[in-house]
């Protein structure tokens, strides 16, 4: 009898720690992103929005996420992303005026899992310091009507994306994000420049890990 007690007490352990150990797993992770940058909607002027005025860009990030049960994780991003300004619309055509974001984003992801492959859904606020260049996406602020147009702004993003793990340890993904900023602000910039509309598609690699020391 005691034999058998003893059997299902280490059972019980062993099924316990390897239950803990799986619902352990995967708690920290390290993203890093890279792909397109858009604008969607949004007005630049009285006649163009600003989708009429940049190309399609480039976008980037790193951060990091911490697991608060199975399906849900927090996440913070700090992202950079730009648009150059169309030939054709360029003041000088020797230059490259940009528009640039650099945003942190503070997000709430829930999965969906089939096996190693995940679906996620993605929301949350943002603050964003967004700014017209004269040239290059970290070039010098354009002034307007002899002010700098340039803001740091408050903003969300919502989107979703998949995942697909190769090892308990790496993962890849892409997602895509859609980014609303509260960037109208007549006194400094106009009747016309309203808030903007951006939207993101990121391939992604995440790394995972246990502790953070």
């Amino acid at each position: 009898m005691k034999q058998t007690l003893s059997i299902v007490v280490l059972l019980c352990f062993i099924f316990y720690a390897s239950t803990y150990s799986e619902e352990n797993d995967k708690k920290y992770g390290v993203v890093f992103e890279m792909g397109s940058f858009y604008s969607i909607n949004g007005s630049f002027s009285d006649s163009e929005d600003l989708k009429d005025i940049v190309n399609p860009g480039m976008i980037f990030s790193f951060g990091m996420k911490m697991k608060i049960n199975r399906q849900f994780f927090v996440e913070m991003l700090v992202t950079n992303g730009w648009m150059n300004y169309k030939n054709d619309k360029k003041p000088i055509p020797s230059l490259s005026p940009s528009f640039a974001i650099t945003n942190i984003n503070f997000d709430n992801v829930y999965y969906i899992y089939r096996d190693r492959y995940k679906i996620k859904f993605l929301a949350g606020p943002g603050i964003y310091y967004w700014r017209f260049t004269d040239d290059g996406p970290f070039g010098k602020i354009q002034k307007y009507e002899g002010e700098k147009f340039y803001k740091m702004s408050i903003g969300g993003d919502i989107g979703m994306g998949f995942e697909v793990d190769f090892n308990k340890k790496l993962s890849l993904s892409l997602t895509s994000r859609y980014h609303y900023i509260l960037s109208k602000d007549r006194f400094f910039f106009g009747n016309y420049f309203s808030e903007q509309g951006l939207l993101d598609i990121r391939l992604g690699i995440l790394g995972y890990f246990n502790s953070l020391f």
